[in-house]
Protein backbone atom coordinates (compact mmCIF):
# COMPACT_ATOMS: atom_id res chain seq x y z
CA UNK A 1 0.00 0.00 0.00
CA UNK A 2 1.00 3.62 -0.41
CA UNK A 3 0.90 4.51 3.30
CA UNK A 4 1.49 2.68 6.56
CA UNK A 5 -1.44 0.46 7.57
CA UNK A 6 -4.00 2.35 9.60
CA UNK A 7 -2.78 5.77 8.42
CA UNK A 8 -4.37 8.21 5.98
CA UNK A 9 -2.48 10.14 3.29
CA UNK A 10 -3.05 13.82 4.06
CA UNK A 11 -1.62 15.15 0.77
CA UNK A 12 -3.96 16.34 -1.93
CA UNK A 13 -2.83 14.53 -5.11
CA UNK A 14 0.11 12.77 -3.50
CA UNK A 15 -0.92 9.85 -5.69
CA UNK A 16 -0.34 11.89 -8.89
CA UNK A 17 -3.75 10.85 -10.21
CA UNK A 18 -4.81 14.37 -11.22
CA UNK A 19 -3.03 16.32 -13.98
CA UNK A 20 -3.68 19.65 -15.66
CA UNK A 21 -2.15 22.06 -18.16
CA UNK A 22 -0.78 25.53 -17.62
CA UNK A 23 -2.56 28.21 -19.61
CA UNK A 24 -0.49 28.83 -22.78
CA UNK A 25 0.24 32.42 -21.68
CA UNK A 26 1.67 31.19 -18.36
CA UNK A 27 3.50 28.24 -19.88
CA UNK A 28 5.57 30.51 -22.13
CA UNK A 29 6.79 32.50 -19.09
CA UNK A 30 7.52 29.37 -17.05
CA UNK A 31 9.53 27.43 -19.65
CA UNK A 32 12.89 28.48 -18.17
CA UNK A 33 12.01 27.15 -14.71
CA UNK A 34 10.06 24.01 -15.65
CA UNK A 35 11.38 20.69 -16.83
CA UNK A 36 10.49 19.87 -20.44
CA UNK A 37 6.89 18.67 -20.73
CA UNK A 38 5.26 16.34 -23.25
CA UNK A 39 4.93 18.39 -26.47
CA UNK A 40 1.55 16.86 -27.44
CA UNK A 41 0.01 17.07 -23.99
CA UNK A 42 2.05 19.32 -21.63
CA UNK A 43 0.53 18.04 -18.39
CA UNK A 44 1.71 18.72 -14.86
CA UNK A 45 0.48 17.05 -11.64
CA UNK A 46 -2.17 19.19 -9.91
CA UNK A 47 -0.92 21.14 -6.85
CA UNK A 48 2.71 20.13 -7.47
CA UNK A 49 5.43 22.56 -8.54
CA UNK A 50 8.43 21.24 -10.45
CA UNK A 51 11.63 23.17 -11.10
CA UNK A 52 14.46 22.05 -13.35
CA UNK A 53 16.27 22.79 -16.57
CA UNK A 54 15.18 21.95 -20.10
CA UNK A 55 17.45 18.85 -20.11
CA UNK A 56 14.98 17.19 -17.72
CA UNK A 57 11.64 15.78 -18.91
CA UNK A 58 8.57 15.37 -16.70
CA UNK A 59 5.64 13.36 -18.07
CA UNK A 60 2.64 11.36 -16.89
CA UNK A 61 3.22 7.61 -16.84
CA UNK A 62 0.65 4.82 -16.74
CA UNK A 63 3.19 2.56 -15.02
CA UNK A 64 2.00 3.39 -11.51
CA UNK A 65 2.64 1.89 -8.10
CA UNK A 66 -0.95 2.58 -7.07
CA UNK A 67 -3.83 4.05 -9.05
CA UNK A 68 -3.52 4.87 -12.74
CA UNK A 69 -0.67 7.41 -13.01
CA UNK A 70 2.82 8.19 -11.76
CA UNK A 71 5.41 10.87 -12.58
CA UNK A 72 8.12 9.95 -15.07
CA UNK A 73 11.26 12.03 -14.60
CA UNK A 74 14.15 11.68 -17.06
CA UNK A 75 17.33 13.68 -16.49
CA UNK A 76 20.49 13.78 -18.56
CA UNK A 77 23.88 13.41 -16.94
CA UNK A 78 25.10 16.81 -15.75
CA UNK A 79 21.59 18.35 -15.75
CA UNK A 80 20.84 20.86 -12.97
CA UNK A 81 18.96 19.52 -9.94
CA UNK A 82 15.26 18.78 -10.21
CA UNK A 83 12.96 19.77 -7.37
CA UNK A 84 9.27 19.12 -6.83
CA UNK A 85 7.11 20.22 -3.94
CA UNK A 86 3.53 20.16 -2.81
CA UNK A 87 2.45 23.00 -0.49
CA UNK A 88 0.96 23.30 2.18
CA UNK A 89 -0.52 20.81 4.58
CA UNK A 90 -1.74 21.83 8.02
CA UNK A 91 -0.25 19.74 10.85
CA UNK A 92 -0.86 19.46 14.59
CA UNK A 93 2.14 20.46 16.70
CA UNK A 94 3.40 17.49 18.71
CA UNK A 95 1.88 14.92 16.34
CA UNK A 96 4.06 12.36 14.55
CA UNK A 97 3.76 11.88 10.79
CA UNK A 98 5.12 9.40 8.27
CA UNK A 99 6.30 10.78 4.90
CA UNK A 100 7.70 9.32 1.70
CA UNK A 101 7.30 8.23 -1.90
CA UNK A 102 7.53 5.07 -4.00
CA UNK A 103 10.19 4.97 -6.75
CA UNK A 104 11.22 2.66 -9.57
CA UNK A 105 13.81 2.84 -12.35
CA UNK A 106 17.23 4.45 -12.31
CA UNK A 107 18.34 7.28 -10.04
CA UNK A 108 17.95 8.50 -6.50
CA UNK A 109 15.63 10.80 -4.61
CA UNK A 110 15.63 12.75 -1.35
CA UNK A 111 12.30 13.40 0.38
CA UNK A 112 12.16 16.25 2.89
CA UNK A 113 9.16 17.71 4.69
CA UNK A 114 9.76 21.39 5.44
CA UNK A 115 7.82 23.36 8.02
CA UNK A 116 6.84 26.98 7.47
CA UNK A 117 8.15 29.01 10.40
CA UNK A 118 8.47 32.75 11.05
CA UNK A 119 12.24 32.48 10.59
CA UNK A 120 11.83 30.62 7.28
CA UNK A 121 11.66 27.02 6.17
CA UNK A 122 12.66 24.37 8.71
CA UNK A 123 13.56 20.87 7.53
CA UNK A 124 11.63 18.41 9.69
CA UNK A 125 13.08 15.17 8.39
CA UNK A 126 14.81 13.52 5.48
CA UNK A 127 14.72 10.16 3.72
CA UNK A 128 16.57 9.14 0.59
CA UNK A 129 16.68 6.12 -1.64
CA UNK A 130 18.09 4.69 -4.85
CA UNK A 131 15.68 3.20 -7.37
CA UNK A 132 15.80 -0.34 -8.73
CA UNK A 133 13.72 -2.21 -11.31
CA UNK A 134 11.11 -2.91 -8.59
CA UNK A 135 8.91 -0.41 -6.76
CA UNK A 136 10.42 0.53 -3.41
CA UNK A 137 9.35 2.91 -0.70
CA UNK A 138 11.49 5.77 0.58
CA UNK A 139 10.04 6.64 3.98
CA UNK A 140 10.72 8.63 7.15
CA UNK A 141 8.95 10.16 10.12
CA UNK A 142 8.85 13.52 11.87
CA UNK A 143 7.15 15.07 14.87
CA UNK A 144 5.78 18.55 14.21
CA UNK A 145 7.43 21.13 16.51
CA UNK A 146 5.27 23.49 18.57
CA UNK A 147 5.86 26.46 16.25
CA UNK A 148 5.09 24.65 12.96
CA UNK A 149 1.53 24.51 11.61
CA UNK A 150 2.18 24.23 7.84
CA UNK A 151 4.36 21.69 6.01
CA UNK A 152 5.30 21.16 2.38
CA UNK A 153 6.73 17.95 0.95
CA UNK A 154 9.92 18.43 -1.09
CA UNK A 155 11.40 15.94 -3.56
CA UNK A 156 14.95 16.39 -4.87
CA UNK A 157 16.38 14.34 -7.73
CA UNK A 158 19.97 14.54 -8.92
CA UNK A 159 22.26 12.79 -11.34
CA UNK A 160 21.39 10.84 -14.47
CA UNK A 161 17.83 9.61 -13.93
CA UNK A 162 15.04 7.61 -15.53
CA UNK A 163 12.72 7.52 -12.54
CA UNK A 164 9.08 6.77 -11.81
CA UNK A 165 7.68 8.49 -8.71
CA UNK A 166 4.31 7.64 -7.17
CA UNK A 167 2.24 7.70 -4.00
CA UNK A 168 3.92 10.60 -2.21
CA UNK A 169 2.52 10.94 1.27
CA UNK A 170 2.49 12.65 4.60
CA UNK A 171 0.37 10.35 6.73
CA UNK A 172 -1.09 10.27 10.21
Amino acid sequence: TAVVAGQTNLLTNGSFEFWTQYHPDHLARLRDALPALDEKEPLVPVRWWAQSGATTTLTRSTEAHGGRYAVSLVREKGAPGTYMHLSYLEVNPGSTYTFGVWIKGKGSIAVRPTGKALEGGQELGSASGKATDQWQQVVGTFTAPRHIRLVQLNLAVGGETDLLIDDAHISA
